[in-house]
Order: C-alpha cells, then sequence, then structure tokens
C-alpha cells in the first residue's frame, strides 16, 4: 500500500505596524492557526515609513502568503518597488503613483494573487479597524481621513478605544468580546479583516 503523500506546509510572512496590530494577529492566531498547514513568520516592526515596511515584505515575496499591515493615514510616495513588484501596466502608473493608499490593494490586486497582499486598517487607523470588528462606534469625525486632520483623528481614536478596553489586557478582552463565530460574521462586512483572517487558511 502506497503511503499517503504529506501535503507541503504553507508558509506565511506577516510584516506588523505596530504593538497593537501584533497583539491582534496573535488573537486571530490563536483561532485559525493550523500548525500543521501553515508556518508563521511574523516581523513586527513597530513604526516606520509604508515604503521601509513594504520593502521588508517585497524581500520575503517568495513566501506562500506574505502581507504588510499598514494604517491608512500613512503617506506612502515612494512607490516604485510595489510598482514592479506588483508588475503594474504602464498605462496604469500614473494612476497607481496617485491612489490612496487605502485603495491600493482594492484596486490593483483585487484578487489578491500579487504578492506582498496590503492590508489597510480603515478608517486611518488600527483602531478604527478594531472598534469596526468589536462592533463599537467610530467618532462622527473619525470616519473620514483628513490629512489636515490627520493627528487629532489618531489621538482620538486612540483614547477611544482605551477607554473601551479600560486598560484590561488587549488579548484577553478580544478573547472574551471576539469568539470565532463572532469574527466569521463581521469579516463578512469588514474587507481588511476578512482579507487578514484568510492568511490564516489553507484549505
Amino acid at each position: 500500500m502506497a503511503k499517503k503523500k504529506r501535503k507541503r506546509k504553507l508558509t506565511l510572512y506577516a510584516v506588523l505596524e505596530g504593538e497593537r496590530e501584533e497583539s491582534f494577529f496573535k488573537f486571530l492566531q490563536e483561532i485559525y492557526y493550523d500548525k500543521e498547514a501553515l508556518s508563521i513568520h511574523p516581523n513586527p516592526s513597530y513604526g516606520g515609513k509604508p515604503e521601509s515596511l513594504i520593502n521588508q515584505a517585497i524581500m520575503h515575496a517568495d513566501r506562500d502568503r506574505c502581507f504588510v499591515w499598514l494604517d491608512e493615514d500613512k503617506e506612502f510616495t515612494d512607490r516604485d518597488s510595489l510598482y514592479q513588484t506588483w508588475n503594474i501596466l504602464e498605462e496604469s502608473r500614473d494612476e497607481f503613483m496617485k491612489e490612496p493608499l487605502g485603495l491600493l490593494q482594492e484596486k490593483f490586486n483585487s484578487d489578491n494573487k500579487k504578492k506582498p497582499s496590503l492590508i489597510i486598517s480603515k478608517p486611518i487607523s488600527v483602531e478604527a479597524f478594531i472598534l469596526k470588528v468589536l462592533d463599537r462606534e467610530i467618532p462622527l469625525d473619525c470616519q473620514i481621513l483628513k490629512p489636515a486632520e490627520r493627528e487629532r483623528q489618531v489621538k482620538k481614536l486612540k483614547n477611544t478605544l482605551d477607554g473601551i478596553l479600560e486598560k484590561k489586557d488587549e488579548l484577553q478582552y478580544y478573547q472574551d468580546q471576539l469568539p470565532e463565530s463572532i469574527l466569521e460574521v463581521r469579516r463578512k462586512n469588514i474587507p481588511e479583516l476578512d482579507l487578514l483572517i484568510s492568511m490564516f487558511e489553507c484549505d
């Protein structure tokens, strides 16, 4: 009797912008991570320009899956490396170079076949993303990114989420509030959550 051929384990390389992204990534990992099917290599960078974070991901685009998780409010000016890596058509160059960061994945990698994937926290920052996942209200003046008010908006979103967490252990709070059944419902309406969870799925 022939031996059953063992399936190759997929590899995932993740570039995480900050501690909050890392906490949420670890939370999802506890729920969705199949050690037999996936090998994860997280790289928490804790800040930096989008260019440098995306270039880190590009260097590891040979993995089966590769993504960088960024906030929408980041200014992304030097796009040549991603333009070349994604093989954007010359006739789309001007649009690609001018498109807001929050729309690049949606407009130029909607089928998610290009690596690295961009997961962009919207609106504005990861705090707003988490508020959406928790089904909490995002302050009205923080629902659309206004570059001139970026710092105030980011600060308000951080204060809003911190007020909900009330100095509780962040990972434990997510575990208490977001069972898999709830995440599966929320991902249907939050594209960046769906994309993030899909990075763990191997079937």
